[in-house]
């Protein structure tokens, strides 16, 4: 196990999400199936710079959610036409509430091999 040296946030979709995603899939003549619960479980988790505070690490989601707005949405919509009109800051966390954990543990690092490796000389 290894303590790796960055935090995550994880993104996770709003109501306000799934209300344009149902949109776009009725839009489209798709009959998605999908409930809040089940679009939140799955949630993408960002690997971020580790901060001192976190008000930095909002600051740093501020800095990046254009790129992470696109990607959620790009996830399920492959047409830019049929995104958001209004992809602002402020629409970006009216879509996602962002979780932010400082500790990110490697399980399969290969840092332990290499550590266990000394361990034995």
């Amino acid at each position: 196990m290894y303590i790796v040296n960055t935090a995550a946030a994880t993104v996770r979709p709003t109501q306000k999400f799934l209300d344009w995603l149902m949109h776009i899939s009725q839009k489209n003549g798709d009959d998605l199936s999908i409930t809040l619960e089940q679009l939140r479980t799955n949630a993408t988790v960002y690997l971020i710079p580790e901060t001192d505070t976190p008000e930095e690490n909002i600051a740093y989601i501020d800095e990046k959610y254009e790129e992470i707005f696109e990607a959620e949405l790009s996830a399920w919509a492959m047409d830019e036409n049929d995104y958001p009109q209004d992809r602002s800051l402020k629409a970006f966390w009216e879509f996602f509430d962002v979780e932010i954990h400082d500790m990110v543990v490697d399980l399969e690092s290969e840092e332990d091999d290499e550590l266990d490796e000394d361990d034995d000389e």
